[in-house]
């Protein structure tokens, strides 16, 4: 009898671990595939109280590995410069705001793109890394052209159709319509986002949309050019 429990407990965890496993590495999963690593910049005036002075570059995600790069944040005449995040640009297409992008975490490294190549940084070289899926859900909300994006009723089902109404309303708002972001979905290294056309926390006063409407996008395809927009960039 001991014996069967025995082996009846090692079945149990065998299951369990397997089922762990499985979870860990299913599609459907959610992960954070694209990340915003910020310097403490934004519009290219750089945070009073900053104490990093410099973005450290390894060749390898590992403290011991030869730091290839120091890229100082102030130029020669002490002045930090505003065209910092162009010396990290791969033309990826990644919309460009408050960071430098990675797509690639070990562990507390990321790898980021810089002249030609791309290096390792630590976490510790930046005021904020924040995950893509977060950049999204901001309670602010997110500005998006209705005309040159599709939305779904649901994430990879059925296409939703834009109203008459919200096209109107588009074309006197420049085609640009604000959104709030509701949650989020990651389906086989897709993001899917839920928005809702009730209006964010800087959302224009007197002139939002009131049909209530909710539909998906994605703004993010794993390995492609991203599709999404910050709602302010100078905040409210």
């Amino acid at each position: 009898m001991i014996f069967s429990r025995s082996i009846l407990s090692i079945l149990i965890f065998s299951l369990v671990f397997s089922s762990a496993l499985a979870d860990g590495t299913r599609p459907t999963k959610a992960f954070h595939e694209l990340f915003e690593l910020n310097v403490g910049t934004a519009e290219g005036t750089f945070l009073k109280t900053l104490k990093l002075k410099s973005l450290v570059l390894y060749k390898d995600p590992d403290r011991n590995s030869p730091i290839l790069h120091e890229v100082e944040y102030m130029n020669e005449s002490s002045k930090y410069q505003s065209d910092f995040y162009e010396l990290f640009d791969d033309k990826s297409g990644v919309y460009k705001f408050m960071g430098i992008y990675s797509r690639e975490r070990r562990g507390d490294f990321y790898k980021v793109f810089y002249k030609g190549e791309y290096f390792w940084t630590h976490k510790s070289n930046y005021h904020r890394i924040t995950k893509v899926e977060n950049l999204i859900l901001d309670p602010r909300g997110i500005t998006a052209n209705v005309n040159k994006i599709e939305f779904f009723k649901t994430p990879g089902g059925e296409v939703f159709t834009i109203p008459d109404s919200l096209k109107r309303y588009s074309e006197n708002r420049t085609k640009k319509v604000d959104f709030l972001p509701k949650e989020y979905k990651w389906i086989d290294g897709v993001l899917w986002v839920k928005l809702s056309s009730e209006k964010g926390s800087c959302g224009a006063e007197g002139i939002s949309y009131t049909e209530k409407l909710e539909f998906w996008y994605t703004p993010y395809k794993k390995g492609e050019r991203p599709n999404y927009y910050y709602a302010y960039k100078s905040g409210c």
